[in-house]
């Protein structure tokens, strides 16, 4: 009997953020705060089993399990007539990217004619996500733009153009902005061969659930 198994597992749970709470800011140009998160993940398994006589079985399994938090906020302020102030633009940003490519494969080959045998191969190719995005003014935020003669910044606008790039648009006074991009690659394959019966069965799958958002809380008070 000949057997192989080969499994590939990523996980990755970060926390990335870019804050500004219970604190009174002054900019003489433009407040910028800005949180980016980036995953970039190649993971590849594979699996070989070959008999002369008897059973060959080969799987391969590739998992790939990202759970991150990427936050961008104004939140309180710390004296009674302060705040966040800006002479130019304030930006709050919040994006996370993932680029993943994920390849399972494997060959089982089982040769003996004599007394025959069997070829088994399975491969499963396996991404789940569970990532949260959010940019926001929090309740009790007092945040002004004044844009006193200055020039308007790039904010993303959530696209992207054909050679994958992402867009993005000029603006003056304030901006919140949540973005969120997946790239997902996954390759599920194999191949089985036998005298008397040769099984093979593949799998990818996908499981997307993200959370983006970007708002201005009811309790903040926001100038521009």
């Amino acid at each position: 009997a000949g057997v192989g198994l080969s499994v590939a597992v990523n996980m990755m749970d970060n926390n990335t953020a870019a804050y500004a709470t219970n604190s009174d800011l002054t900019a003489t140009g433009n407040i910028l705060l800005s949180a980016d998160e980036q995953s970039d993940i190649n993971s590849v398994s594979a699996a070989l089993g070959i008999a002369k006589d008897g059973m060959a079985a080969a799987g391969a399994a590739t998992g790939n399990d990202l759970t991150n938090t990427t936050k961008a906020y104004i939140s309180g302020k710390k004296t009674e007539d302060g705040g966040t102030t800006a002479h130019g633009n304030i930006s709050v940003a919040a994006n996370d990217e993932a680029d993943i490519l994920s390849i399972a494969g494997n060959l089982s080959v089982a040769k003996g004619k004599a007394t025959g045998g069997g070829g088994l191969g399975v491969s499963a190719s396996v991404t789940v996500t569970d990532n949260n995005v959010l940019a926001y003014i929090g309740s009790g935020s007092v945040v002004k733009a004044q844009g006193d003669d200055q020039s308007a910044i790039a904010v993303y606008t959530g696209k992207r153009d054909d050679e994958g790039n992402k867009l993005t648009e000029t603006m003056k006074g304030i901006s919140v902005s949540a973005t969120s991009f997946e790239d997902v690659i996954s390759i599920a394959a194999g191949g089985s061969g036998a005298e008397k019966l040769a099984v093979q069965g593949s799998a990818a799958v996908h499981v997307l659930d993200e959370t983006t958002k970007a708002y201005i809380d009811s309790g903040a008070r926001v100038a521009a």
